[in-house]
């Protein structure tokens, strides 16, 4: 796995923003995929103030979910859980199956897999700064960060 460039939704001023994943697409595939096992989506949370995804809350299968996006690579991961600066990721295999054609779906073992400087990357200066202040332990905390 190679951390692409913005990934974390750093970058300096001078540089090229990292891409961008369309917000409205994004809510289009949710509530696509939902309808067709009969869940609900709760809320959406867009909102990059100190994030670097986006977050659905939804009820299906009689559990509560969150997807989340990457906002600037398609990288989707789901949780169980997502609270202050804290993500339970969870697997979810019917919703992998059915957002995989859009998105690259990463596994709760994929984000737990231990982050360092050695993972091949092309992150910039920027990014490089917020990982020696951040200290990310894991991949998923790199890919879906609290950082502001």
């Amino acid at each position: 796995m190679k951390l692409l460039y913005g990934i974390t939704g750093f970058y300096n001023a001078k540089e090229v923003p990292p891409p961008s994943i369309e917000e409205k697409r994004f809510k289009d595939i949710c509530y696509s995929v939902l309808l067709h096992h009969n869940g609900t989506v709760l809320s959406f949370h867009t909102q990059l103030e100190a994030t670097n995804f986006y977050q659905v809350q939804v009820k299906v299968f009689n559990r509560l979910i969150y997807i989340l996006l990457n906002a600037h690579y398609p990288i989707i991961a789901f949780a169980a859980e997502v609270k202050d600066s804290y993500i339970l990721f969870t697997n979810e295999s019917i919703l992998s199956q059915e957002f995989s054609p859009y998105y690259t779906v990463y596994s709760k073992e994929e984000l737990s897999k231990p982050f360092s400087l050695n993972t091949e990357h092309s992150l910039n200066d920027a990014e490089l700064q917020q990982v020696a202040y951040w200290k990310p332990e894991k991949i998923g905390d790199l890919l879906f960060n609290f950082w502001d």
